[in-house]
């Protein structure tokens, strides 16, 4: 996560041991700091915060309406630039974890991923064939190699 995400996942990895702390019953004085000030933060502002709440607002709209013809992708945890494999795999309506079915209570090492070029791919595929209609989905595949790639178009 700390090479992935620099310094934000070397924090995010505080407060998930922070968190499996508090749930065993050892957590020290310090790991309850850590949780206060992380949610503190995100309770103040959070750009990230808002970017989820205003994507589950959006989804709630098509939620239950059947009066048009909608999928919703959502992108897995671990969405990243990298170089597209063609392979993919689609889960409907919750988190993708690894082993399938794992304890969400500590998610370090098991929330999946996949490239934004196999993304874009998955989300073509269905747009064309329609399978996931009026659903809640997203797809995992390869983050291997992690290597940056632009996410853009210049023109001239």
């Amino acid at each position: 996560m700390e090479e992935a995400l620099g310094h934000m996942g070397t924090e995010l990895r505080k407060l998930g041991q922070a968190r499996k702390a508090r749930a065993e019953g050892r957590a020290t004085k310090q790991d309850l700091e850590t949780i206060a000030s992380y949610e503190k933060m995100a309770m103040e502002g959070d750009e990230g915060l808002s970017f989820v709440r205003a994507a589950r607002a959006t989804f709630l709209f098509f939620e239950g309406n059947k009066s048009f013809p909608w999928s919703y992708a959502s992108p897995p945890p671990g969405y990243r630039s990298g170089r597209r494999t063609g392979k993919y795999s689609s889960s409907l309506d919750f988190l993708p974890l690894e082993p399938k079915g794992a304890d969400i209570s500590d998610l370090d090492d098991k929330m999946l991923g996949i490239n934004t070029s196999d993304m874009a791919v998955a989300i073509a595929d269905e747009a064309e064939r329609k399978e996931k209609m009026w659903q809640h989905w997203t797809a995992v595949g390869s983050t291997d190699p992690d290597v940056p790639v632009p996410t853009y178009a210049r023109l001239p």
